[in-house]
């Protein structure tokens, strides 16, 4: 059966095989050995993460350069969206003109507070989120404070959306020292009085599976 082409606001599970025209939007370096080529593919609904693998011996992409894409895999890291190049995608240059899209609006309500969300601690070196004190990728490290909302918007589909300290400051009126000060629990608490079940706009970009808020506030405002 022929696999049509799909954008990158559709990509919703991971391990799924697909077809994907896009823009190679940023490239970034890699420190492991497994990985030949590491960055961002876009298109005008969203960007998302790429991983080459070494052992699938494909020649390095051009950052803004278009490709067409057959058989990526996709997959995940740390909860967000990915797509994987292996031994068996087809790789094509394309003479097309993808302009990549930056900023996706939506209208709904909070419908999910989801684990995760609230104080968090994060690795000094790499910044990804640490799991049970650990990083994936440095091990056992003296993490730095965040706080952070991870929520489920509920609009005509539904959408994972990620709220960063700034935003997340501003919603909840309290800033990372007072949460500190507070505990986990109270902020939680702050977090799903705030935001759940209420209705929002949101604005912001398009990574993998969630929206990146960079504004938000109440429908009525």
């Amino acid at each position: 059966m022929k696999r049509e082409f799909i954008k990158i606001k559709d990509m919703r599970r991971e391990n799924s095989w697909i077809n994907l025209k896009a823009r190679v939007f940023q490239l970034w370096n890699s420190e492991s050995e497994s990985i030949s080529q590491i960055g961002l593919l876009g298109d005008e609904t969203g960007t998302i993460k790429f991983i080459t693998w070494k052992k699938s011996n494909h020649p390095l992409l051009e950052e803004d350069k278009c490709y067409e894409f057959k058989n990526l895999v996709t997959g995940s890291w740390q909860g967000k969206l990915q797509v994987n190049l292996n031994k068996n995608t087809i790789i094509t240059p394309i003479d097309e003109n993808i302009e990549v899209s930056f900023l996706t609006k939506l209208h709904g309500k909070i419908i999910r507070i989801y684990h995760g969300s609230g104080l968090i601690r994060r690795c000094p070196f790499c910044k990804r989120a640490l799991i049970n004190e650990v990083c994936p990728e440095h091990g056992n490290v003296e993490g730095i404070y965040d706080l952070r909302v991870k929520a489920l918007l509920k609009d005509n589909d539904i959408q994972d959306i990620l709220l960063n300290r700034d935003v997340t400051e501003h919603l909840i009126g309290i800033d990372l020292e007072k949460a500190k000060e507070l505990g986990q629990k109270s902020v939680l608490h702050k977090i799903e009085k705030s935001l759940l079940n209420k209705f929002f706009n949101v604005e912001g970009r398009r990574v993998g599976r969630y929206i990146l808020v960079e504004n938000i506030c109440d429908r009525d405002e």
